[in-house]
């Protein structure tokens, strides 16, 4: 058999990849069988079968079968190869117009690229510790994870990256269609849907907070159920006064905090309201904790931090005003599991694991791109009571100290 011959019926195959029906868990005929459709040897159907089985379009299961892997995406205009064989593409799969699917199968050990899609937001410690876990677990898993950096486009940062807008380098990213897999931050969700077009490439997007769901399917560390948890925890400790400290974000972000918040405090039944957005610059900061303490706006007396990465300059904020965390101010945090939190104090912290989110991430994705059939379900991971003494008022802590002393 010639060369082009069995590059034409790789042609066939791949086309029949990159048109309905084609599907991850469909299985072709037998090469017996696709050996009598294009009337060439075995062997050469078996060499066309293990050239695209390297490119990661098919895997074959002992003793099961051929199955495709990965469906293809080529331009619409494209000729039909068929038509020099005389054939359908349904030909080739296996019980011809009624299919045989195989829901769920494994693929091949190929080694394969897993894409992270990102922007400058995914810096910080916790961010870090996230990009880690991801690259860990790929390896663990004989993969590879590449991370793909998409700005925004201030003049600074397209000058970092050839000048090509989040767009272009999505698009040009997708064209290669270099990786079997896209993990997506949720911010660029809208970009990359347009990018993919009718491309089906198996993608998780997800967030280190509550996200709103615009795309399926998103993980996240669900935040806002953290913001009621952390009222109903200082309920408990008769406490009422609650404040809320929060990071500034977009105002979708933050009407989602603050919405949580007033809902949790009306279901307690207080009348008391008192939220601060601050961004993380130090002297903001403090000025808006001297808010808190307003006189006319009456003083809390406890507060929800919503962003670790505020303690440390309302530490130092409390110190300046003769208070400390705990008594003169109980204190519940949202934590990142692996951060440091400032020495000194028991934290009541609720507490969020970025290492298991990446380890996560990439076992959902590699379960959708090895799997057949598999779907990745929408997840919001909620964070863990860590109970340390900085939510205790000034009589609880006494009375926890007594506690101890008697034991």
């Amino acid at each position: 058999m010639s060369s082009k011959s069995a590059d034409q019926i790789a042609d066939c195959i791949e086309y029949l990849l990159a048109r309905p029906p084609a599907e991850t868990g469909l299985q072709l005929k037998p090469e017996r069988e696709l050996a009598a459709i294009f009337k060439q040897d075995q062997s050469v159907i078996r060499q066309v079968m293990g050239r695209l089985e390297n490119k990661g379009l098919l895997t074959r299961v002992r003793g099961s079968g051929t199955f495709i892997r990965r469906v293809l995406h080529l331009p619409e205009d494209r000729p039909d190869p068929f038509m020099a064989f005389g054939l359908n593409p349904v030909d080739l799969l296996a019980g011809g117009n009624g299919f045989q699917f195989s829901p769920v199968f494994r693929t091949s050990s190929r080694k394969l690229q897993l894409g992270l899609l990102s922007d400058l937001s995914l810096t910080g410690p916790t961010s870090s510790r996230l990009l880690s876990s991801m690259l860990n677990r790929a390896g663990e898993k004989g993969h590879h994870l590449m991370a793909y950096p998409v700005f925004n486009e201030d003049e600074a940062q397209k000058a970092i990256h050839f000048g090509l807008p989040p767009e272009e380098r999505i698009a040009g990213l997708l064209e290669t269609d270099v990786c079997d897999g896209y993990l997506v931050l949720a911010s660029w969700g809208d970009l990359f849907l347009k990018c993919l077009g009718n491309r089906r490439i198996p993608h998780i997007f997800f967030w280190l907070a509550t996200h709103p769901l615009n795309h399926d399917p998103l993980i996240q560390f669900d935040t806002v159920e953290s913001v009621e948890r952390a009222v109903r925890i200082f309920a408990r400790e008769n406490l009422q006064r609650i404040a809320m400290l929060s990071t500034v974000t977009t105002p979708v972000f933050q009407n989602m905090a603050g919405t949580a918040y007033e809902r949790a405090m009306e279901l307690c039944g207080f009348s008391h309201r008192q939220v601060e957005y601050t961004t993380l610059d130090t002297s903001q900061v403090f000025a808006a904790v001297k808010r808190l303490f307003d006189k006319q706006t009456g003083c809390p007396e406890a507060l929800y931090i919503s962003d670790d990465n505020l303690l440390p300059p309302v530490v130092a904020a409390l110190a300046e005003m003769g208070k400390k965390p705990g008594g003169d101010l109980p204190i519940i945090t949202l934590g990142n599991r692996g951060i440091a939190l400032p020495d000194g104090f028991e934290w009541s912290r609720l507490e969020f694991n970025p290492d298991y989110l990446g380890r996560l991430l990439v076992d959902q994705l590699l379960q959708a791109v090895q799997v057949a059939g598999s779907e990745v379900q929408n997840l919001k991971i909620q964070a863990r009571w860590r109970a340390g003494t900085t939510h205790l008022a000034k009589n609880a802590r006494k009375r926890l100290k007594d506690r101890k002393w008697e034991k």
